[in-house]
């Protein structure tokens, strides 16, 4: 189990894999790290297009880590995130 943090500490992450290179801390812009030497900009998101399963509404969401790029949407439009 490794600890990773940014720079400024505001976001921490325990794994046994490493954070994805576009995950990083909003506030200090910094990658997650486990040493103060090896912060970076974080890399940007690569989206692609995925569909609900349920609506079948596309959404975008990153391809290395993850992340769910656009809100989620209810019936009538609006935002539910």
């Amino acid at each position: 189990m490794q600890h990773y943090r940014c720079e400024c500490g505001l976001k921490t992450m325990w794994g046994s894999l490493p954070p994805a290179e576009c995950d990083g801390c909003e506030s200090c812009n910094t990658t997650l790290a486990q040493h103060p030497g090896l912060h970076r900009i974080p890399a940007p998101h690569e989206p692609v297009t995925r569909y609900e399963q349920t609506t079948g509404r596309p959404y975008e969401m990153c391809r290395v880590c993850m992340r769910r790029l656009t809100p989620m949407r209810g019936d009538d439009g609006r935002s539910i995130d």
